[in-house]
C-alpha cells in the first residue's frame, strides 16, 4: 500500500497548462440563407391594394386622347372636300345659269328655282329668279323690260339696285293668256333674258 505523500502539491503556473504548440485561427463558415418557407400562406397577410390609375390617365388616356383628335381631323378633312365639291358644282351651275331668267310656280324669293316651268294658267303665282351675265356693283341700276303676249313692251327703269349675280320676285296672278318676256339690263347691256307662257 502506498504511503501519502506528504509534500504539498504546488500549484500549477497558467503558462503550464498552454499548449506548447500556437493556436491557428479557424474561418467561420458563411451563415447559410434560411429556406424559403414552404407552408401555408399566413392568412393574417395584408390584403393586396387596390391599383390606382395615376392622375393623367396614363398610356390609355393619352392613347384615347390621340384617337379623337385622329377621328376630328378625318371628320375635317371630309368636311373641306365637301365644300370644295359643293363651291364647284354650284359654281357651275351659275355658269350655266348666267344670263337666263328662269320660272316655276309658287311664292319663293330666293334666286334658286327647283322646279323650273315655262308653261303656267293664269291662276298661278310666278317665281322667277334672273341670275346675270356678270356681276353686278352697287351703284348700277337694273333696268327691266317685259313684252306682253301682244307684242308691246314697258321698261322700268332702276327697278332693281344693291348689287350682286342675281334678282328674283314674283308675278300675279291673272296674267293675260300668251307669251311673255323679261329681259334685264344695265344701261343698255343685256344681262339676263327669258320667257313663259300664260295658257288659258
Amino acid at each position: 500500500m502506498t504511503e501519502p505523500n506528504d509534500e504539498p502539491v504546488s500549484p500549477s503556473s497558467p503558462t503550464d497548462q498552454m499548449p506548447t504548440q500556437p493556436i491557428t485561427p479557424q474561418p467561420i463558415p458563411p451563415a447559410e440563407p434560411e429556406p424559403a418557407a414552404t407552408g401555408p400562406i399566413d392568412p393574417v397577410a395584408p390584403p393586396a391594394t387596390a391599383w390606382v390609375t395615376p392622375e393623367g390617365g396614363g398610356r390609355s388616356g393619352r392613347r384615347g386622347c390621340c384617337l379623337i383628335v385622329a377621328v376630328l381631323g378625318a371628320l375635317g378633312a371630309i368636311l373641306a372636300v365637301v365644300a370644295i365639291v359643293a363651291l364647284i358644282f354650284l359654281g357651275a351651275q351659275v355658269r350655266d345659269l348666267q344670263g337666263t331668267v328662269r320660272f316655276e310656280a309658287g311664292t319663293e324669293t330666293s334666286c334658286f328655282v327647283k322646279e323650273p316651268a315655262t308653261t303656267f294658267p293664269a291662276s298661278s303665282t310666278i317665281h322667277f329668279a334672273a341670275t346675270f351675265k356678270r356681276l353686278v356693283t352697287a351703284d348700277e341700276n337694273i333696268s327691266v323690260v317685259v313684252t306682253f303676249p301682244d307684242g308691246t313692251s314697258k321698261t322700268t327703269d332702276s327697278a332693281y339696285q344693291g348689287g350682286g349675280i342675281c334678282v328674283s320676285d314674283t308675278l300675279t296672278p291673272g296674267l293675260d293668256a300668251g307669251p311673255w318676256a323679261l329681259e334685264f339690263r344695265s344701261g343698255t347691256e343685256v344681262l339676263a333674258t327669258g320667257g313663259f307662257v300664260i295658257t288659258p
